[in-house]
C-alpha cells in the first residue's frame, strides 16, 4: 500500500499503515509528509477525523497511544475531506457574569492589620454624634456613649462582659471612654430597649459614611438566621427526652450591591417574622434614609403587595419568579414586571444576578463574628446581632479607606 491513497479509517486509530516510502536520506516517510504528535488535542464532540489549516496539523481521536507515535500523516489538509458544521442551539443562552475588578489587596491586607486600632477611632467620631438622653432621677449614670463603645468592643473581640476588662482600659488611655463600665453593667445595658434604639440610629450612622460609594444605587434583600442556644444538646434533655422547640434570629437586611455595607436590618424571632410581608416595612425604614432606585431579591419575596409598594416608591424592582407563576389574577406592578422578564429573560436575570452579593454580605459578618450569639434574653440577642452589623460596616470603611489611599495618622483621635 502506497502511503499516497492511505485509507482514513488507518488514521482514525486502526493502527499505522504497514508500508511507508524511503525517502533519500533513508528516513521513513516522505518529503510532503512528516510525524507529528497527534495527542495535541481531542475534538470530543465530533470524534470525526478534523483538519486545522492554521497549524497544518492533523487532529484526530486515536484508540490507543502506542500505535500512532510516529505515524506518517500530511501537513496539509486534503479538500476532499468535509466536516459536518454544529448546530447553533436555539435554547436561550444563561447570563455569564463578568469578573469583579482587580482589589488592592495590599490595601485590604493593611486595613486588616490595623482595624482592631482603627475601629475605635471611627466608631467614638459616629457615637459622639448620638445625643445622650436626659437623666431626670437616680444616681448618676455611665453615659450611653461609653456603653456603646464598651458592647462594640466587646462583640468585636469576641470577649465576655468579664473578659473585655483590659480592652477597655486600653479604650480609657487613649480617651475613647471616660468611664470603665463593670461586667453587671454592660450585661444590664445589653437588655435595655432604648440601647435598641440607639443601635438602630448608630447603624444608619455607619451606612451613611458608605452610601456615596454605591454609585448606581442598587440594593438586594435577603434574610438568614442566627442561632441564639448553644449548638451542644445537653445531657438532662437527652436523658429525659425534652424536645424544645427551634429557636433564632431573623435577620432581615438590605445591603449594597457594590460596597457589601448593611443600609437597613429588621430583627426578630423565627416565630414572628415573615419575609414577604417585612419587605414594605423594612424597605420604608431604608428608603428614609438612602435614596434606592434598584432591588433586587429571591423567589420569596414576588407578590401582588410587594410589587405595587416597590412601583409607588420608584423603585426598580427585579425579583424572580417561581416557575409555575402565572399572571391571571396579579395586579398590575406584577403583570408587568412578569411579561418584561418573559419578553427578555436574558436583561432581566442579569440585573437579578446582582442579589448574589447579599450572600456574601452575610458570609462577612459570619465569619468574622460567627454564626450563632452568646446572649439569652431576646432584647440582648437583638442588640448583639445589631453590634455586629455595626463593626462589619466600620471593618468594611477602614477597608475602603485604605483602597482610595487615605492615611490615617496616629495622633488623630477623630
Amino acid at each position: 500500500m502506497d502511503i499516497e491513497t492511505i485509507d482514513i479509517e488507518q488514521l482514525r486509530g486502526r493502527g499505522r499503515p504497514k508500508k511507508c516510502s524511503t525517502n533519500q536520506t533513508g528516513q521513513t516517510g516522505h518529503a510532503n509528509y512528516e510525524p507529528v504528535n497527534v495527542f495535541k488535542r481531542v475534538l470530543k464532540p465530533l470524534n470525526l477525523l478534523s483538519w486545522s489549516n492554521s497549524e497544518e496539523t492533523i487532529y484526530w481521536m486515536p484508540e490507543s497511544e502506542e500505535s500512532v507515535k510516529n505515524i506518517c500523516i500530511p501537513q496539509r489538509a486534503p479538500e476532499t475531506i468535509d466536516l459536518p458544521e454544529r448546530e447553533e442551539s436555539t435554547k436561550n443562552k444563561m447570563y455569564v457574569p463578568q469578573r469583579a475588578p482587580k482589589r488592592n489587596y495590599r490595601a485590604i491586607a493593611e486595613a486588616r492589620k490595623k482595624e482592631d486600632k482603627l475601629l475605635p477611632r471611627v466608631l467614638y467620631q459616629l457615637i459622639s454624634e448620638i445625643p445622650e438622653p436626659p437623666q431626670l432621677l437616680g444616681r448618676p449614670r455611665i453615659s450611653y456613649q461609653d456603653m456603646l463603645m464598651a458592647c462594640a468592643l466587646k462583640i468585636h473581640h469576641g470577649k465576655t462582659c468579664q473578659g473585655v476588662e483590659e480592652v477597655l482600659e486600653d479604650a480609657y488611655d487613649k480617651g475613647f471612654i471616660d468611664n470603665i463600665p463593670s461586667a453587671m453593667t454592660i450585661s444590664e445595658y445589653m437588655n435595655k430597649p432604648k440601647f435598641t434604639n440607639m443601635l438602630y440610629a448608630l447603624l444608619k450612622s455607619t451606612a451613611d459614611f458608605l452610601y456615596d460609594f454605591e454609585t448606581d444605587k442598587s440594593f438586594s434583600m435577603d434574610s438568614t438566621g442566627m442561632s441564639q442556644q448553644s449548638k451542644f444538646s445537653s445531657w438532662a434533655d437527652y436523658k429525659f427526652k425534652v424536645r424544645k422547640k427551634k429557636f433564632w434570629y431573623n435577620v432581615h437586611i438590605i445591603t449594597g450591591n457594590r460596597t457589601h455595607a448593611v443600609f437597613g436590618a429588621e430583627i426578630k424571632p423565627n416565630y414572628k417574622a415573615s419575609d414577604v410581608k417585612d419587605l414594605p416595612e423594612l424597605t420604608d425604614k431604608t428608603f428614609e434614609n438612602f435614596q434606592m432606585e434598584i432591588l433586587c431579591a429571591d423567589g420569596l419575596y414576588p407578590s401582588d403587595n410587594n410589587f405595587d409598594y416597590l412601583k409607588k416608591k420608584g423603585i426598580d424592582a427585579y425579583i424572580k419568579f417561581k416557575k409555575n407563576t402565572k399572571p391571571t389574577g396579579r395586579s398590575n406592578a406584577f403583570v408587568e414586571k412578569y411579561y418584561s422578564y418573559m419578553l427578555d429573560p436574558e436583561i432581566y436575570d442579569k440585573k437579578l444576578h446582582n442579589r448574589v452579593q447579599i450572600e456574601t454580605s452575610n458570609s462577612m459578618y459570619k465569619r468574622r463574628y460567627g454564626d450563632s450569639v452568646k446572649s439569652k434574653n431576646l432584647a440582648s440577642g437583638e442588640n448583639e446581632i445589631l453590634l455586629i452589623l455595626i463593626c462589619n460596616n466600620i471593618r468594611i470603611f477602614i477597608y475602603k479607606m485604605f483602597e482610595s489611599g487615605y492615611e490615617f495618622e496616629e495622633n488623630e483621635k477623630e
